[in-house]
């Protein structure tokens, strides 16, 4: 590929690649509060972890490292590092760029490895790139289908270099891309395993088929796939003996076809189903273009059908998994976006001619800014419904204590990123009872918890985000939205006589209330809305 088209279409290639890049990550960049919906829990729970490593909170904090190695550690280490040089919102936003812009990148990888020319196919992951585990704030499973695409990556290059030295350090760095795989997310990791599974079975089958040539050297392939297992194989082992078990909870999926779908529709608008159906419509487009030029081919030599296998495999997994809900665990959610990536893996592995698919980015990039548009309307208001949240959470005092009363459960982590920035200790942490966590309560805490005496907000426990939490013990009570129904009006009033004041009703939504400590008990309130942000007044309890 010397001649010059060549040469320029791998530069129209490179320039194409770049602009998608810039409109997929541009968003992030608009508001300084980019909004996921687990984004500040996360934040909050890194700067816990960078605390506890550092040393820099008292041995007594009132939460310890959970004693098995679970899985969801990598999003939370990488957000730990990076608040180190960086704020808080600064340091989620530069993992969201890391999710983003990390899995075309990774995929445009993978497309060079599996053949010749400029890896036009690999534009089609950007329509599919921006999902709704990544708008709920999944950062693990977003980090784990990132490390499933170089851990494909990994095994190619191991695959293609059989026969070259340095095969034992390639093993290495499979068998730690296969520990960080488990430490990020189980669905793309336990896919992993069941993918070098499927991956050996295929290739004994082909060599039983030749007349058994190549076994030795196939077997050793297949020991030293097996050893880089290990590792990883042992903190799973190590963690089901461990963990706490963790009651499902939610109700089934009513069509588990209608997944394959729904983690690529951010918004319930007809124009979103019809983009993400163009999205399709392109990856099916180029899956039939590399099947007629592998049929015009086939002379040349056989045509790879495993990544078709795998296709099938996933779609077998998805029309026969149980589903179930578990802390942000929706396994057919996950495993319709593993099906996703597979089906690009097949059509990346499909033989192309040298301009075949330059179609493919002036079909992609008015996706995905029709895209943009449609989801940013949403987003912008989310991101203020985050700064004014925000700004109301700053107001506690550093170092304190601090339960939330949420009656909006979209809303209940968005103070956790101003907790990060003020070493607050959250009694409403509700990641702390999942088992599936790297920090936990401790026991002494636990203990404290059930010897405290009973006291009448004993009773907002479901509206508090964790159950057990005692409000009374905080030094602030932080209540989020307006009440929506007789129940939870109840509650407020409950709240406002137990702290002996009384105060006006709320309008609108979007409003926040702090209820803070002073000589021992609860005596005054700010209130804030988005549409007061700088004007706070703080209203004193009326005795």
């Amino acid at each position: 590929m010397n001649d010059p088209f060549s040469y320029r279409l791998q530069w129209a290639e490179r320039v194409a690649f770049a602009l998608g890049m810039l409109v997929l990550v541009g968003p992030v960049f608009s508001h300084r509060f980019h909004f996921t919906t687990d984004r500040p829990a996360h934040v909050y729970n890194a700067s816990l972890i960078l605390q506890k490593l550092t040393g820099s909170i008292p041995g007594d904090a009132g939460w310890d490292f959970t004693p098995v190695p679970v899985p969801n550690w990598l999003g939370h280490a990488l957000l730990a590092l990076l608040l180190i040089p960086f704020e808080t919102p600064e340091a989620s936003k530069a993992l969201h760029v890391l999710i983003l812009a990390g899995l075309p990148i990774a995929l445009r990888a993978l497309a060079l490895q599996r053949g010749p020319g400029p890896p036009w196919r690999a534009h089609l992951i950007f329509p599919f790139a921006v999902h709704v585990p990544f708008a709920m704030g999944y950062y693990n499973f977003c980090l784990g289908l990132l490390v499933f695409v170089l851990f494909i990556c990994q095994w190619y290059h191991i695959e293609a270099h059989a026969n070259a030295t340095g095969s034992t350090r390639r093993y290495v760095v499979l068998a730690s891309l296969l520990v960080l795989l488990y430490l990020a997310h189980l669905v793309p990791f336990g896919f992993a395993l069941g993918w070098l599974g499927i991956h050996s079975l295929f290739h004994w089958a082909g060599q039983t088929c030749n007349g058994g040539t190549r076994r030795r050297e196939l077997l050793r392939s297949s020991l030293r796939a097996l050893c880089a297992c290990l590792p990883a194989l042992v903190l799973l082992v190590w963690y089901q003996v461990g963990q706490q078990r963790e009651e499902s909870w939610g109700p089934p999926t009513p069509d588990r076809w209608e997944q394959l779908s729904r983690p690529f529709q951010l918004v319930d608008f007809p124009a979103e189903r019809s983009l993400w159906g163009a999205s399709v419509l392109a990856v099916l487009m180029a899956l039939a273009q590399g099947l007629l030029s592998a049929h015009q081919q086939e002379r040349r030599g056989r045509i790879r059908v495993f990544e078709a296998v795998i296709v099938g495999v996933a779609l077998l997994l998805q029309a026969t998994l149980p589903n179930f809900w578990g802390k942000g665990i929706d396994i057919l959610m996950r495993l319709a976006l593993i099906t996703h990536l597979c089906v690009l893996f097949w059509v990346l592995a499909l033989p192309q001619r040298r301009s075949s698919s330059l179609w493919i980015p002036f079909m992609v990039l008015p996706i995905m800014i029709m895209q943009q548009q449609i989801r940013g309307e949403e987003q912008e208001r989310n991101n203020e419904r985050m700064r004014a949240c925000h700004a109301v959470a700053m107001r506690v005092i550093p170092g304190g204590s601090v339960a939330i009363v949420s009656f909006d459960w979209l809303g209940s982590h968005l103070p956790e990123l101003a907790f990060a920035d003020r070493n607050v200790l959250n009694l409403s942490n509700y990641e702390f009872i999942n088992p599936h966590f790297p920090l936990r309560w401790s026991d002494s805490t636990m203990t404290a918890r059930a010897a405290a005496p009973e006291h009448p907000l004993d009773v907002l426990e479901p509206w508090s985000n964790v159950p057990g939490t005692r409000l009374i013990a905080a030094d602030h009570i932080l209540v989020i939205g307006p009440p929506q129904d007789d129940a939870q009006r109840q509650a407020l009033d409950l709240l406002r006589t137990s702290l002996r004041g009384t105060h006006p009703e709320e309008e609108g939504d979007g409003n926040y209330r702090l209820y803070s400590r002073a000589n021992g008990q609860f005596n005054s309130e700010t209130r804030i809305s988005k549409a007061s942000i700088g004007t706070a007044r703080s209203v004193p309890f009326q005795k």
